[in-house]
């Protein structure tokens, strides 16, 4: 063994090996000392470090790994992200790296079931869901994949419909109990599939937006008790309509034209004229003039 302290000790070799696992030459301490001062940063052991374990051994192994291509340490926290769509789940897990998971929702994760009684006014406008095969996938994708990970990143889109998937999957993996006291559950939004937006948005996380969560219900609400009223009826007034539903928005401007034309087909015409003069004042000036009054009854 030869001491470190010793700078003129030119026989105590370095055995470097890159984080990609190659083993580099052998270097004296003269030439190791220059090359760590030149690569201080990429260097896990410096050459401070090295000093002070005092004595280095002719076979000791020294790691080097970049900062940028490291992976985490052992007792990084697991994350799994929730996006709504499949073609960006691969994209973003690769902006996250190492120890992180990113899968997708498919869209909404339960719906209205399709029957009377699914929107109950009268019970505070309480709703009854369900999920087709499709999403209860979905959901168990997201369920077997979230034992063991210590973060949950809620970020379906930023708009009101992505609230909402938020905010029914973290309902339904309440009532499933698989929100673990240690589990920390944030919503993160991001309007770019890019790098930086992704990791600022990781960066700056927040809770489900309660207000867009409540129009979201007063928009399905609406749409429930309009369009599961009357899709029946426009189906068997117009067989060629089956394909579509009344909603919301189409039911009420469908009723605007309606009464509109009502009021034309009402409507009975009457003759009426209107009496105007050409009236010359004594200075010569010309004004025209129309008659509204005929013995104190307004006309018209």
């Amino acid at each position: 063994r030869t001491s470190m302290s010793s700078r003129t000790a030119a026989v105590s070799t370095i055995h470097a090996s890159s984080t990609g696992g190659r083993r580099a030459r052998n270097m004296s301490w003269r030439r190791a000392s220059a090359h760590w001062t030149r690569s201080a940063p990429l260097a896990s052991v410096t050459l401070a470090r090295a000093a002070r374990i005092g004595q280095l051994g002719r076979d000791a192994t020294v790691t080097f790994a970049s900062s940028a291509s490291s992976p985490p340490a052992s007792g990084a926290r697991k994350t799994l992200m929730i996006v709504e769509s499949p073609a960006k789940a691969k994209t973003i897990e690769r902006y996250l790296g190492a120890g992180a998971k990113v899968l997708a929702s498919y869209g909404h994760v339960r719906d209205l079931v399709n029957k009377r009684g699914s929107v109950r006014p009268e019970e505070s406008f309480a709703m009854t869901w369900t999920s087709t095969s499709r999403q209860r996938a979905a959901l168990k994708d997201i369920t077997d994949a979230l034992k063991g990970v210590d973060v949950l990143l809620l970020a379906t889109d930023p708009d009101r419909e992505g609230e909402a998937i938020s905010w029914h999957l973290l309902e339904m993996l309440k009532e499933k109990r698989l929100l673990r006291a240690d589990l920390d559950v944030k919503r993160v939004t991001f309007s770019e599939i890019t790098k930086t937006a992704v990791l600022e948005a990781v960066k700056t996380p927040r809770d489900i937006n309660v207000p867009m969560v409540d129009a979201y219900m007063a928009r399905r609400a609406l749409d429930y008790l309009f369009g599961f009223t009357l899709s029946g009826l426009l189906w068997r007034k117009l067989p060629s309509s089956v394909s579509l539903s009344a909603g919301r928005v189409q039911s009420v401007a469908l009723r605007l034209v309606c009464e509109r034309e009502e009021e034309v087909e009402a409507f009975i015409s009457e003759p009426y004229w209107t009496v105007q003069a050409d009236v010359v004042t004594k200075e010569g000036a010309t004004f025209e003039a129309a008659l509204v009054n005929v013995d104190g009854g307004k006309l018209g």
